[in-house]
């Protein structure tokens, strides 16, 4: 038998799992495991990614929503209320923490969402274990009646294996009328609070028959590995932690014992805090993981020649958006705050201090992820921005995936223009465009880059 890689044995049993919709936006492997599972369309965001999903539970038919740990800050409003209202048909959403910021700009673990009730979160602690938690995370998730979160880190995705597949199932439900359940609004609050009581206490029972009682030696050292952490070899002492919220009785029975704990998970101390302020600071350590891969930091001058012009600009304020074109070695870029907000973030320059020559560059799919609807507010309020969109096809850092929308506006109260990237860049007539505008102005570069 041939051995797979972690996103492949992920792909294998969410499908076998009976998967049959399938959402996601680029970033940090979510492209790849959505390549592998066939999907012919990336949402152009992740919180539509992650209510179109919803909506697929909602007709009955199990789905999966697909991306980085950064994109759930993006879908945070969905997911929150996903939590709280409760899925039909089985839904998963696959969440993969660049812990080691191989290919992320800041380091964030996403486990923190998993305090909102009621999502139930699961981590595998092998290959095999990510293949048969992702075949049962759909069925546990319809079971359960809740979204049902699968989280991922660098440590899976470096991984391959052999493991052994089981039968595809298939499973689909009728979709039935019920306002009352799904249905975001006062009058059903009270409803909806006691569905969401009665899920999160299937939850915690579910939770609690993962993990026997434990039975420790009076002063035991006992590590407990979250995730796919490296194991020691004396296993009398060892807890693997594969699932969130913790089980309560189980951490009672912890609080009672006279064992100190060493937590090791990939990511922030999370489990550890938690373990910590239910059994005592003093009995629980945590041991931090050594980064051993360096992060693909994308530092690039392809874009010199526009850089370059640029920087020519007297009293100018440059701001960036994440992508390729983020950092080049000359640092022409002022600030960058996160995927898609540069628009917004320029808009905001030019209302406060006016006397600045505001310009703003961003890519095609950072535009159309959140850049495009911030540039209908910076339209409506006449702000003076100059907005440069390197326009290549898709989303290139990620491998060039195509995502829906177009970068242009049918509007009068806007300059707009559109022309090749070397035409702009050499052309010295083309340099007006960069003088600050008395109204808003998209500038679409068409780029081969």
């Amino acid at each position: 038998m041939d051995e797979v890689s972690g996103i492949q044995a992920v792909a294998w049993g969410l499908l076998d799992g009976g998967i049959e919709i399938i959402t996601a936006y680029p970033g940090f492997h979510a492209h790849e495991l959505a390549s592998l599972l066939g999907i012919q369309v990336f949402s152009v965001n992740e919180k539509n990614s992650l209510a179109l999903a919803w909506g697929a539970s909602l007709a009955g038919v199990r789905s999966v929503s697909i991306f980085k740990n950064l994109g759930l800050n993006d879908a945070a409003d969905p997911f929150i209320n996903i939590c709280t209202l409760g899925v039909h048909a089985g839904m998963v959403l696959v969440v993969l923490d660049d812990i080691d910021v191989q290919q992320s700009q800041i380091l964030q673990d996403s486990r923190p969402y998993a305090d909102f009730p009621c999502s139930l979160w699961l981590e595998p602690c092998s290959l095999q274990d990510a293949y048969d938690l992702a075949r049962q995370a759909p069925q546990l998730s319809e079971q359960l009646k809740t979204l049902v979160v699968l989280r991922l880190t660098n440590l899976l995705t470096m991984e391959s294996s052999q493991l052994i597949r089981q039968k595809p199932e298939k499973a689909r439900l009728n979709w039935c009328r019920k306002p009352e359940h799904w249905v975001v609004h006062p009058v059903n609050g009270k409803l909806q609070r006691r569905n969401l009581e009665e899920r999160q206490g299937k939850v915690y029972d579910w939770i609690e028959e993962l993990y026997s009682q434990p039975n420790f030696s009076p002063g035991a050292v006992v590590n407990i590995i979250v995730g796919m952490v490296d194991r020691d070899v004396d296993l009398d002492h060892e807890i693997v932690l594969k699932a969130y919220p913790l089980p309560r009785r189980w951490l009672a029975s912890l609080a009672a014992s006279s064992a100190n704990f060493v937590v090791k998970e990939h990511g922030l101390p999370y489990l550890a805090d938690k373990l910590a302020a239910g059994i005592g600071a003093q009995r629980v350590q945590t041991v931090p993981l050594k980064n051993n891969h360096e992060g693909s930091y994308r530092i690039t001058d392809k874009y010199e020649a526009l850089y370059a012009i640029l920087r020519s600009v007297q009293n100018r304020f440059i701001v960036g958006d994440l992508g390729g074109h983020t950092l080049d070695p000359l640092r022409t870029i002022d600030s960058c705050l996160c995927y898609g907000c540069s628009v917004g973030v320029a808009t905001g320059i030019a209302i406060a201090e006016p006397t600045l020559n505001v310009i703003c560059v961003t890519g095609d799919a950072a535009f159309l992820h959140t850049g495009k609807t911030a540039f209908a507010e910076t339209i409506d309020r006449q702000v003076p921005v100059s907005v440069i969109v390197l326009m290549n096809g898709g989303s290139v850092s990620t491998g060039g995936q195509i995502l829906p929308g177009e970068c242009q506006y049918d509007s009068t109260r806007l300059e707009q223009y559109e022309m090749d990237f070397p035409l702009f860049c050499n052309d010295n007539n083309m340099r007006f465009l960069l003088n600050r505008p008395i109204r808003p102005r998209l500038i679409r570069l068409k780029t081969k880059f």
